[in-house]
């Protein structure tokens, strides 16, 4: 497997009790609900739930940089850091892609 550079895999097994299927799939729903997602474009609630969401899932994949951001922006209402939010998103996506091309 190659070197992915936003993603800790072995974290994100270790949430996923080592359940190889288990994580894969929280890795595409990763992918699937946050390819084409706009969270600079959100406000009010829908913002609040979508960066708690994007912290807790982040985590549960391994994406440890992204989980840091999003939970400085949801526990201390760090706004300035949504580009690096976005950017960070980006790069865990790519990793995902990788990732999956290489399982299939």
């Amino acid at each position: 497997m190659s070197q992915l550079i936003s993603i800790d895999i072995q974290i994100g097994m270790k949430y996923a009790a080592n359940n190889r299927d288990l994580y894969f799939k929280m890795v595409d729903r990763f992918y699937n609900s946050y390819q084409e997602i706009d969270i600079e474009s959100m406000s009010g609630d829908e913002f609040k739930s979508a960066i708690h969401n994007l912290k807790t899932i982040s985590m549960y994949i391994g994406a440890l940089s992204l989980h840091d951001i999003a939970k400085n922006i949801d526990e201390n209402g760090a706004i300035e850091q949504l580009p690096n939010l976005v950017f960070e998103i980006e790069k865990v996506l790519k990793d995902i892609q990788t990732l999956l091309n290489q399982e299939h």
